[in-house]
């Protein structure tokens, strides 16, 4: 996309560059009587922010607006517009998620890292990792795409093809169960194990064999999921199939602890900064009253209604604010 060099103001239903300080007059222009007016404001940011620019955001928006709209569009929000796909994620999250420093998470009996290569994406994560396993070994387990550091430090780690995560949750869920079953000595046969939606492996392997036996006999557990595992084709499939993953490893074990591993550095500040969980295009979708005012910082929002009454995508519902700011480093669909 083309990088954006120069402010640039609406004009007859077009985008022109402008100086600075036409820019600001025109911003003040149009922001100083709908303050006056009360008028409402959400703010939309992105988990690529910094620390201190996610804060800024933030006061922001509940000082200046005194609006408690503010969302974030991190990594698992990147389906938030497709139907379901929030209450999935909202059942996921309320069941056992911690939100914890991660350091804490790993003083687990087991620790299984799911859909990361936590060695390129959570450089940090895995210095803590390292450091918590050099004092205190535990149980490690990966499943991933792609071979990882860590593997030299796991019990038993899986590879899958990119795009089966659903494939290789519906063989763990099906194996976990089986092995509840054996436990309880129940007929295994006419039981189906199967979860929603397709692309199903051919057999359990060995390694993921020995992942469900691990996870049935830990005391403890902690559930580490890349966050890029929701974004895939069947991010609402997988979703439901990671919801009930986490109810059998809590009846496997009472002390179950569950986190996003996020793709930016941010992921979980950002949402500790945003009003709720809720993702920022359902969020606007489903809100009572639409704001007035929309302040966006370099997050996409496909459905945004475009000024001449035309819209981007056939199932928009986001209607056009009277006001709507963008700051970003390149152009978008959302401007």
């Amino acid at each position: 996309a083309p990088r954006i060099t120069l402010p640039m103001v609406r004009k007859n239903n077009e985008l022109q560059a402008v100086s600075w300080d036409e820019a600001l007059d025109a911003l003040k222009e149009n922001l100083q009587p709908l303050i006056q007016q009360g008028a409402s404001a959400a703010g939309v940011i992105s988990a690529r922010m910094t620390n201190e620019v996610l804060f800024r955001f933030h006061q922001f928006i509940s000082k200046t607006f005194a609006s408690k709209q503010i969302y974030c569009g991190n990594d698992i929000y990147r389906h938030d517009f497709e139907p379901c796909y929030q209450h999935a994620v909202n059942s996921l999250i309320n069941q056992s998620y911690t939100n914890k420093p991660v350091s804490e998470l790993f003083n687990s009996d087991c620790v299984f890292v799911l859909g990361c290569n936590i060695g390129e994406q959570n450089p940090v994560s895995e210095y803590l990792l390292r450091g918590c396993f050099s004092r205190q070994p535990f149980t490690l387990l990966l499943a991933s795409t792609r071979q990882s550091r860590l593997d030299l430090l796991a019990k038993t780690f899986s590879r899958y093809p990119p795009g089966h995560e659903l494939a290789l949750l519906q063989q763990l869920l099906s194996q976990l169960k089986k092995d509840q079953l054996a436990e309880k000595d129940q007929p295994t046969e006419n039981r189906s194990t199967k979860t929603q939606g397709s692309d199903e492996l051919q057999s359990v392997s060995p390694e993921l064999k020995d992942i469900s036996d691990r996870l049935a006999s830990a005391k403890s557990i902690s559930l580490l999921i890349g966050s890029d595992l929701l974004t895939g084709a069947n991010a609402k499939a997988t979703t439901n199939a990671l919801v009930q993953l986490q109810e059998i490893l809590q009846q496997l074990s009472s002390n179950v602890q569950f986190q996003f591993l996020f793709q930016h550095c941010n992921g979980l500040g950002a949402l500790d900064i945003a009003s709720n969980w809720q993702g920022p295009s359902q969020a606007l979708v489903t809100s009572a009253a639409s704001p007035d005012i929309l302040y966006v910082v370099d997050q996409e929002l496909p459905f945004i209604t475009n000024p001449d009454g035309t819209s981007n995508n056939t199932s928009s519902r986001i209607p056009l604010p009277q006001l709507m700011i963008y700051q970003g480093a390149f152009v978008n669909s959302t401007m």
